[in-house]
This record gives C-alpha cells, sequence and structure tokens, in this order.
C-alpha cells in the first residue's frame, strides 16, 4: 500500500495527548499505532535524542488471524460475547460496584484535585464466551497458544486505568472448550488454558 504523506490524516489532539504522556528524556516508550508518525515524532522531540521510541504500526500475522483485518481485508477468527456477571446473589447486599474518592495533588502548584472513580468490586464474577472459528486445523494450536499468552498477560497487568492503584485486576479461571463439529484435539488444546489458569500474578 502506497503512503502519502499529504492525504494521510492528522492526529487527534497530539500536543494534549503527549502532555499527558509526560515524556521524560531517556525514557523508553511504544508506539503501537505509528501510522504516519504525527505522535511519535512529538515523542521523539520530547526525547531529545536521550531516550529510544519503539514504532510500529504492522501487526504480526497471528494477530491479524485472531482478530481480523481491514488491509486486506479479512474476517476475525475470534468472537467475544458479553460478559454478564454470575454472582449477582452472592453481592446483592453489597452491590456490584463502589466508588473510590482520590484526591490527585499537583506537584507543581499543590493544587488539589479531587476526584471519584467508580469500579467493580472485588469479587465479582463474570461469565465469558469467546468463539474460534476453525478456518485451518493446521493453525488452531499456535492461534489458541497466543490467545493463551494473551490471557496470562492480562493477568499480570490490568483492565482500564488505575491499575497501579489496585483497579482492574483479574483473574481467569474454569475454561471448558467444547467442539462443534471441527476436527481438533481438545485435551491438548485445554493444557493451553490449564496453564492461564493458574498463572495469576496477583489474588483477586
Amino acid at each position: 500500500m502506497a503512503f502519502d504523506a499529504q492525504s494521510y490524516h492528522k492526529p487527534i489532539l497530539a500536543e494534549k495527548c503527549i502532555q499527558f504522556l509526560n515524556v521524560r528524556q531517556g525514557g523508553i516508550y511504544v508506539d503501537c499505532t505509528a501510522g504516519g508518525g504525527g505522535h511519535s515524532a512529538l515523542i521523539l522531540e520530547k526525547l531529545s535524542g536521550k531516550g529510544k521510541l519503539l514504532a510500529f504500526d504492522k501487526d504480526d500475522e497471528r494477530i491479524l488471524r485472531l482478530f481480523g483485518s481491514s488491509e486486506p481485508v479479512r474476517r476475525s477468527r475470534l468472537q467475544f460475547a458479553d460478559a454478564f456477571l454470575s454472582n449477582a446473589k452472592e453481592l446483592s447486599n453489597v452491590g456490584v460496584t463502589e466508588v473510590k474518592t482520590e484526591n490527585a495533588i499537583s506537584r507543581a502548584n499543590s493544587v488539589a484535585n479531587p476526584r471519584q472513580i467508580e469500579r467493580v468490586i472485588a469479587g465479582a464474577k463474570f461469565g465469558v464466551s469467546i468463539v474460534y472459528d476453525v478456518t485451518d486445523p493446521a493453525q488452531v494450536e499456535e492461534d489458541l497458544a497466543l490467545l493463551a499468552k494473551g490471557m496470562k498477560l492480562l493477568q499480570m497487568d490490568y483492565l482500564g486505568g488505575h491499575g497501579s492503584r489496585g483497579s482492574g485486576r483479574v483473574s481467569l479461571k474454569n475454561f471448558a472448550l467444547k467442539s462443534y463439529g471441527a476436527p481438533v484435539e481438545l485435551d491438548s488444546l485445554k493444557t493451553l488454558f490449564d496453564e492461564v489458569d493458574s498463572y495469576e500474578l496477583f489474588s483477586v
């Protein structure tokens, strides 16, 4: 695909994004959607040659197989359904969410910025269903191994914001695999997700 710098879109709120990123000289930064390099150029400007920027604009072929792509057009092999609360009765007396109050203090002028964050409470459980479309039996194990790896990494990270303060931690448990006529061996695939089940870094 040819790249036309004149017609390429300009990054939205680029200066604001860099402001909140708070680039520090000597730091290491990753831009996973480099595109035309608008944000990357601003990061490099802030680094002043004293840090490192890793810029990517093309996903791995295995990622494209799992999640699809627009260029070239291909369908996703994964389908994610809505995740509904499965222990609502257990939480009926305390509710599903809580409001956490924080007070951020500016280091520059000591101005307080009180805020409230609503988050799902610890102990909430959700049922998750994922459909994998077997389009090439020879690639099933590789595809699902990558999905399992992503789930392991997710358990070492968090969903949403404020993860450094305990929000968004998830634990993935009780996997069950079912085949609907696909020529695959479920036992070996189940082993991949049994590893995810025991990979929890922090107790949730």
